[in-house]
């Protein structure tokens, strides 16, 4: 017989199982940056520490009319004000939390958000729902043993190495530190900082396999953090602007406190990733 997830209170009395989870499921690993831009172009970044981490996960899910109801009820009795467990058997594939949360895990959750979204045409009588985990519980975590991308990728990332380039290539946001004011008779006054108070960031997402995610977010949020780390791009590509160069290693800081995984089908994944150059 095919085990299934499920749903549980913390008192173990009440159970609701569900059968999958639609792919396009997100994961959001949330760490406790307090960001600010420094007047050099760098930025400066308080960390409150890995305790405070923790990750959001939202996806869909379709289900009987009978479980619906059984999931509803569950989220009124259980969810609405308690933390929930959910259990993802080891045969289940889907991994809400990152793969480096292992299957066959037993994750104690806040419902952070419940959504009745109504009946679907297919399947038949089918109901769906959206729902938002909150799970702040880091000790089943661990890394992955293997890097093992879609393709060996020509892009390393603070030492994880052999990462797909990214499919839409990158995207520089370069914040030149001139301000400036127009007069009615169109004469432009400008105030120059120079541009060693420029700042450049620049964005990308990665199509990469679950295990490559999975190393390359237990690196960043385990090594890495607010600490500078080397970002290595081949010839040709331009990650900061054409005025940054190309075929570098370029030392730079995360920009965000949110890295974002989409799972789009079996075992491929978006992520979301924004960098800052700091020299």
């Amino acid at each position: 017989m095919r085990e299934l997830a499920y749903f549980e209170n913390l008192d173990g009395d009440s159970r609701v199982y569900i059968d999958t989870i639609n792919n396009g499921y997100t994961t959001e690993l949330v760490m406790p940056f307090y960001i600010a831009d420094r007047t050099d172009g760098e930025i400066g970044i308080f960390d409150a520490g890995q305790q405070y981490d923790y990750v959001r996960s939202t996806f869909i899910l379709e289900t009987t009319p009978e479980r619906a109801g059984q999931l509803t009820s569950f989220w009124n009795e259980h969810g609405r004000d308690n933390k929930v467990k959910l259990f993802t058997p080891s045969t289940w594939g889907i991994y809400p939390f990152g793969f480096n949360f292992p299957t066959g895990t037993e994750f104690t959750c806040s419902i952070e958000n419940f959504t009745n979204q109504g009946q679907v045409s297919s399947p038949y009588l089918y109901h769906k729902f959206s729902m938002t985990l909150v799970m702040n519980d880091f000790s089943e975590e661990s890394e992955p043993s293997t890097l093992d991308c879609v393709e060996p990728g020509s892009l390393t990332i603070a030492d994880v190495a052999n990462i797909r380039f990214p499919r839409r290539m990158f995207k520089p946001e370069i914040t030149y530190e001139i301000y400036s004011a127009t007069t009615i008779g169109g004469e432009v006054y400008k105030t120059n900082r120079g541009s060693d108070s420029d700042s450049r960031n620049t964005s990308f997402e990665l199509y990469m396999s679950e295990e490559a995610a999975g190393q390359l977010i237990y690196k960043l949020r385990r090594t890495v953090r607010s600490s500078p780390f080397i970002m290595q791009v081949p010839k040709n590509s331009f990650p900061f602007g054409y005025e940054a160069g190309d075929n570098a290693g370029f030392l730079c800081k995360l920009a965000e406190k949110t890295i974002e995984t989409v799972h789009n089908k079996y075992k491929d994944v978006n992520m979301s990733l924004k960098f800052r150059k700091v020299s």
